[in-house]
């Protein structure tokens, strides 16, 4: 478990659309160039967008995504909070066969770390990890 003390680095807020989602992961990739090494780029991004679509796939079509991400020393944590889909719980998916859940699987294996809760408003936050290099 990563344990560091991290800041808040920037937030930011998009609509629940497919065009958001390529926003989102633009957005990161702007304000980690140059901070990390390319590999950590593109798991971060990868992991930030597969969690921005996941909120836009399962959280209210009239509602908004936020992307808040912190870093630390050694630390990069990517948090992504939806309007509140209490209905699903994120979960990974060993089925080939199945049409959801196959996302979460690259997070799972890419990410340090990740996982999920309701903040005190009941929207549903998925959050992902990763150890800093370069």
């Amino acid at each position: 478990m990563i344990t560091e003390a991290r800041r808040l680095l920037i937030v930011s807020k998009y609509a629940a659309t497919p065009q958001q989602v390529s926003s989102a992961k633009l957005w990161i990739r702007k304000l980690l160039a140059g901070r990390v090494s390319q590999d950590t780029l593109f798991d971060v991004s990868l992991c930030a967008v597969e969690l921005v679509d996941n909120a836009r796939k399962h959280g209210p079509t009239d509602g908004s995504i936020t992307v808040a991400l912190y870093m630390g020393a050694d630390v990069i944590r990517v948090e992504v909070t939806d309007g509140g889909s209490q209905g699903t719980v994120p979960r990974v998916t060993d089925n080939l066969l199945t049409e959801s859940g196959h996302g979460l699987k690259i997070v799972s294996e890419v990410a340090e770390q990740w996982g999920s809760h309701q903040d005190p408003d009941l929207n549903r936050v998925v959050w992902c990890e990763f150890l800093k290099k370069g």
